[in-house]
């Protein structure tokens, strides 16, 4: 993670978070990840609808605080003199045990240099373990409670790769430690479908664009045997935009292929256009 750059909590810099925050207890939080290009946010309204979603689902005592967190956005790219990544996090608030229940949420909107991986990534694609178990995925909302996406992204660095793939009891691939996962084969662009894992806003983007350029988009079972027979594989995230995989698990894919750098033009295209709404 790079440095911080900017943080506000209920929209007042340099005020901390107190222990006692629920976030900070029981992981009792949920938190977006999104960048900005040319100076505003991309896709933000697509990340707050998910949050808006996933406070719902968790029974948050308050609706979502869209306003305040674009106003905070604004505050934080002010005098930001390049690209910023935020992370923006909205707890239960705080008070009680377990079943506590807080009357007020709480908000921190944080701002870091973009941080993507070397462009050399890009060009050759990276190389991903395959990790039993599963990321953490609540009601599709995207929870703080990440210790099982950090010990697996661990396990993946320390084998010398970039992202550990999550498999189930039953061999199926879900999702990336901190990214989707797709999977060309026989023409078709394959991906998870929404079942237990976190339904990523570039995930829906990529799926999009892909279909606007006449690929048949399939969300079905990933099981490892998939990838005997893929021509390409990436993953998605909002730092990472769209990042070609080269293997998984010691199994070779091959250099990154077409389809997948025509779905990181059109991305990058999508998010230009998404962020240059927001500045009018």
């Amino acid at each position: 993670m790079a440095d911080l750059l900017g943080a506000l909590v209920d929209g007042v810099p340099g005020t901390t978070v107190p222990v006692t925050d629920r976030g900070f207890l029981y992981g009792d939080a949920i938190f977006e990840v999104l960048r900005s290009y040319d100076g505003s946010p991309a896709f933000f309204r697509e990340h707050l609808d998910r949050m808006t979603a996933g406070g719902a689902a968790l029974e948050y005592p308050e609706p979502c605080p869209v306003a305040a967190f674009a106003a905070d956005l604004r505050t934080l790219l002010a005098d930001a003199d390049g690209d910023r990544t935020f992370r923006l996090y909205w707890t239960r608030g705080e008070g009680g045990g377990v079943g506590g229940e807080p009357e007020r949420t709480r908000r921190v909107s944080m701002a870091f240099a973009v941080s993507r991986p070397p462009a050399v990534a890009y060009r050759e694609g990276v190389e991903c373990i395959l990790a039993q178990g599963s990321a953490t995925a609540a009601s599709g909302a995207k929870v703080a409670n990440y210790v099982s996406n950090i010990v697996a992204t661990r396990r993946a660095r320390a084998a010398g790769a970039h992202e550990a793939l999550m498999v189930d009891g039953e061999g199926r691939i879900g999702e990336g430690a901190t990214s989707n996962v797709f999977v060309l084969a026989g023409g078709v662009l394959r991906t998870p479908p929404v079942r237990g894992i976190l339904p990523g806003v570039t995930r829906s983007i990529v799926m999009r664009e892909a279909r606007a350029e006449g690929i048949e988009v399939e969300e079905s079972e990933l099981r490892s045997e998939v990838l005997e027979g893929a021509s390409e594989v990436f993953l998605t995230s909002s730092v990472r935009e769209v990042l070609p995989v080269r293997a998984v698990g010691g199994r070779p894919i091959g250099e990154p292929g077409p389809v997948t750098r025509r779905l990181a033009e059109r991305y990058e295209a999508a998010a230009l256009a998404d962020a240059a709404r927001w500045a009018h």
